[in-house]
């Protein structure tokens, strides 16, 4: 008996291997989380540590001395003007490589332009603000992007501590999911397998359609007017901070779910909506690039895999396209 314990074990743990090898081997999907080292401990804001190596959704990240992504270590920025990148996951470029990302193809292509890409993953407006509040002199910033993302919204209301009220509130009952979601041994295990495992990731991408659950979430915080309100005086808390002297270009992208069927759901873009009437009433400079990833025929492949809007490197080479015939540099 003891002999057929340990063999179905065995058998298991190869047959586990032999998958999560397949998964990898055929990117049927990707590894998540961000390395714990990496970041700055008790910090007011998001920050990374400086003159870094690290691993974060399966891939190398180095930083440079203010924490910002650089190709590899050491990197010394040559060019004679620069740009200031502001954005969270998506514009950093989680999950590919620094040189394949737009932000680095950019900065390859155009050797002349320091791009100080201060995105981090979980950045939002607050972060922003800050970052814009205190830009070191020296380094000479001519230009800032913001990419915003659609779920800069959520940092305002999306608590669990706020789901949990609305979950009350509204159905008078904690489900089965939200307890689940709380549980802080099950939070570690999941935030563990995720950046371990891409067997784990896909089958969970498989049962719960990730990519649609966070687009709703964030989808749902634009339809509360109430919400947008709220998040308009935080853009505009934003904007009181632009520095004189600085031109800032807002860009918009859209998420996986909303480009589904070629876009055809028009009502799936009402943030772009409420977002590009905002910043026309305050008449600042943007892009929204959602209509050309609708174009693509191949719009699935812009993103990764089971992702809600973080790019593929298929997206990121669109991205770098989109912004050299937009004639931004």
């Amino acid at each position: 008996m003891k002999k057929i314990l340990i063999y179905n074990i065995f058998i298991f743990i190869i047959l586990f291997c032999l998958l999560e090898i397949s998964v990898r081997v055929f990117n049927l999907s990707n590894l998540l989380g961000i390395d714990s080292n990496l970041i700055v401990k008790n910090s007011d804001s998001i920050s990374y540590k400086p003159n870094m190596e690290s691993t974060i959704f399966g891939k190398k990240v180095y930083t440079d001395k203010f924490g910002y992504r650089v190709p590899y270590k050491n990197y010394k920025y040559s060019g004679g003007k620069s740009f200031l990148i502001l954005g969270d996951s998506t514009s950093y470029g989680v999950g590919v490589k620094e040189e394949r990302t737009f932000i680095g193809a950019l900065r390859k292509k155009f050797p002349n332009i320091n791009f100080y890409n201060s995105s981090l993953p979980g950045h939002d407006l607050k972060d922003h603000i800050k970052i814009v509040s205190s830009i070191p002199q020296d380094l000479k910033i001519k230009k800032i992007w913001y990419f915003l993302n659609l779920n800069d919204i959520d940092y305002l209301f999306n608590s669990a501590i706020q789901n949990l009220e609305k979950e009350k509130k509204y159905k008078n009952k904690i489900n089965l999911i939200q307890k689940l979601k709380t549980n802080n041994f099950l939070l570690e295990l999941n935030y563990f397998l995720r950046s371990k495992s891409a067997l784990y990731v896909y089958i969970k991408s498989i049962l719960i359609d990730p990519s649609k659950i966070h687009f709703f979430r964030t989808y749902n915080n634009y339809i509360d007017s109430d919400n947008f309100e709220k998040y308009e005086k935080k853009l505009d808390e934003f904007l009181s901070k632009k520095i004189e002297g600085l031109d800032l270009t807002v860009f918009i992208l859209p998420w996986e779910f909303q480009t589904r069927e070629i876009c055809k759901n028009k009502d799936l873009f009402l943030p772009q909506d409420l977002l590009i009437r905002y910043l026309k009433k305050k008449e600042i400079d943007f892009i929204d690039f959602s209509s050309y990833f609708c174009d693509k025929d191949n719009f699935e492949k812009m993103y990764l895999k089971f992702d809600p809007a973080h790019l593929s490197s298929e997206g990121h080479d669109l991205m770098e396209k989109l912004l050299i015939n937009n004639n931004l540099l």
